[in-house]
């Protein structure tokens, strides 16, 4: 542990005299007061927990519009988030407890939503995080399964399904890039970047 903290010590070093502090990117793109940043990291994290639970409405490119308030939005992510937490501290098995934790821990720079670029929620930020959910899925899925076999096979098969139905449907986007920009378009329409990229693809 001492030799990991003195690399991580020197790769800070290296970082900030490379880049002139630790994170030079700050309100490079949005400019939010500590409030609207705090009410917003909540909303966004709720909206990263709804994408795991279900994954539809897949988008290339997210626009974000940032909260100044209280909204519909903010009091279910705030809901759902206080839920996790008590799931967390009452776990029945460590198991459980450390994949909230390793999801958790591995989104939080995704939430340094001033510092990051134009995208500020987006899918790809979930690849890690979601090695957690999987596992706390995975034991349930084999708790059910000493309980109630048929059920639990029953269900894997759906969940089975309907993902590669929605794989399936989601590569018909990504044949090239000029069909990915324009479904792009058509979901984000007020996205000034994707209209460039599209204008470039003409082009």
């Amino acid at each position: 542990y001492a030799a990991m903290a003195g690399t991580f010590a020197v790769y800070l070093a290296m970082r900030a005299f490379a880049l002139g502090s630790l994170a030079p990117a700050q309100q490079a793109f949005f400019h939010l007061s500590a409030g609207d940043l705090a009410l917003n990291i909540v909303a966004i994290t709720g909206r990263y927990l709804g994408m795991l639970l279900l994954p539809i409405g897949l988008n290339y490119f997210h626009v974000f519009h940032p909260i100044h308030g209280v909204t519909l939005g903010l009091l279910l992510s705030t809901v759902a988030l206080a839920a996790v937490a008590v799931a967390f501290w009452r776990a029945p098995r460590p198991f459980v407890a450390y994949g909230i934790l390793w999801a958790a821990v591995t989104l939080l720079p995704a939430l340094n939503l001033t510092g990051l670029a134009q995208n500020v929620f987006t899918e790809r930020y979930l690849y890690l995080p979601s090695a957690g959910f999987c596992w706390i899925v995975a034991w349930g899925w084999v708790l059910l399964l000493g309980y109630r076999a048929r059920a639990a096979r029953v269900m894997a098969a759906v969940v089975l399904c309907a993902c590669a139905a929605g794989v399936f449907v989601r590569n018909r986007d990504w044949f090239d890039t000029f069909t990915m920009v324009q479904a792009t378009v058509r979901q984000s329409p007020d996205s000034g970047l994707m209209h460039d990229a599209l204008a470039g693809e003409y082009i």
